[in-house]
Order: structure tokens, then C-alpha cells, then sequence
């Protein structure tokens, strides 16, 4: 090989060495961190809880936002599982609050009906019944929506109904949910943002959970915060 072709050789060598070493440096652990199931959130991350329903003890500051898709599989697993022992371990004995944040994926075409439902049922006081409802019996379409809402009792089945067509300001809702999603890193379903609610009413995002995970991740996260508190 003459050294005119050895030269350029060389040259390429040294590119493709150096890419490697900028990959293994930067790419990858950003990539690491970004799928991570657990992450610190970055320093002074706040969220707006206006419009997010909580359940369990108000004056208890550690709060659990699940960012979740009615027709997500994963989802419904974590509801129908891991969730329920949430409730029972840490918001029923009124040690957290909980609230659900809709965060439909496109990928699945009955997910915005379903949030919407959810919500439309909110505005008669039966949202966290409907929610319940719809990971257990798991609607797919409006009939079987307003089925679900029928089997509520005292829910106006006509209002309920003229909500879910209309979506009057629903809509809007739900767009800043997914919106609040993405600004966290979540982009799949479900996510989770540990966060604690302070005095001016503002929730500041400590710890981000990704995917449906076991119980005992949430545990040790959610305990580790409320070891923190004074």
C-alpha cells in the first residue's frame, strides 16, 4: 500500500476512534439515564396540580402523580396490581396523596374517549368511580363508555353523554397533561413523578419513575422521600 492510501487510512481511523470515544463519553450515558426506571428530576421542577382531582389525605405532602393511558396494557397491570397495593400501603393510611394525569398515546385509538370519560364523570363528582371503572371493565368505544356510566347509578346519563361528545374544555385539559408528561421525560405509559407539595401550592418533582415497575421500587422510592420530610 503506498503512503497516498495509507494517509487517508489513517485519517478515517482516527474519525471513527473518535466518534466511539464521544458515543461511550456522552451518547450512551445520556441515553442511560433517559430510560432509566428511576432518575432524580433536575432542581426546582414544578408541575401545576390544577385540575388533577387528589385522593387521600390532604395535609400530607408527599404526592404521586401517575401519568397513565386507559388502554396501555402496561397500565391497566400496574392498576389492577401494583397500584391497588399503593393505595392500600401508602394513600389509604394517609401517609401520600395520589392523582392520575392523563397521558393518551396515539398508538392507541380509544385512549382519549376514555380519558374523556373519566373526566366528563369528574364534572357529576364520580371521577375516581369511572376511573376505577374503566381499568377493571375496560370499555372500548362509546357505547360500552356509556354503559360503564350507566352502571354508576346517580350519574346523569344524558350530561354524561353530551360531555363526551362535546369535550368542552376537557380537551384542553388533557393536552396539558401529556404536555406535562413530555417536559418530565415520559414519553411512554405508565410514568410517575414523586413529587412534594409545598405551601404555595406548587408541586416540585423530586424523583421520576419510568414503566410499569414492582412494588418494591415504589416503596423504597416513595419511603426514602418521606424519610426526607420534616
Amino acid at each position: 500500500m503506498t503512503t497516498n492510501r495509507i494517509v487517508p487510512v489513517l485519517v478515517s481511523l482516527a474519525i471513527i476512534i473518535q466518534a466511539v470515544v464521544f458515543y461511550r463519553q456522552y451518547v450512551r450515558p445520556a441515553e442511560t439515564a433517559r430510560f432509566a426506571p428511576v432518575f432524580a428530576a433536575p432542581q426546582n421542577t414544578f408541575v401545576n396540580i390544577d385540575g388533577w382531582l387528589l385522593r387521600g389525605n390532604p395535609k400530607a405532602r408527599v404526592l404521586l402523580i401517575e401519568f397513565s393511558d386507559y388502554e396501555c396494557p402496561y397500565c391497566i397491570r400496574h392498576a389492577m396490581s401494583v397500584g391497588k397495593q399503593l393505595q392500600s400501603d401508602f394513600v389509604a393510611p394517609g401517609k401520600i396523596q395520589y392523582t392520575f394525569a392523563n397521558n393518551p398515546l396515539r398508538i392507541h385509538s380509544d385512549a382519549r374517549l376514555l380519558a374523556l370519560a373519566a373526566l366528563c364523570a369528574g364534572r357529576q363528582d364520580h371521577y375516581w368511580e369511572m376511573h376505577d371503572a374503566i381499568f377493571e371493565l375496560r370499555p372500548r368505544n362509546k357505547n360500552a363508555v356509556f354503559a360503564v356510566g350507566a352502571g354508576l347509578g346517580s350519574l346523569d346519563g344524558m350530561k354524561f353523554q353530551e360531555c363526551i361528545e362535546s369535550g368542552a374544555g376537557l380537551k384542553t385539559q388533557i393536552e396539558r397533561d401529556t404536555e406535562t408528561a413530555k417536559a418530565l421525560g415520559l414519553t411512554g405509559t405508565p410514568g410517575f413523578a414523586l413529587a412534594v407539595l409545598e405551601d404555595n401550592g406548587r408541586a416540585t418533582v423530586k424523583t421520576v419513575i419510568q414503566g410499569a415497575q414492582g412494588l418494591s421500587l415504589f416503596h423504597n422510592v416513595i419511603e426514602e422521600l418521606l424519610r426526607k420530610q420534616p
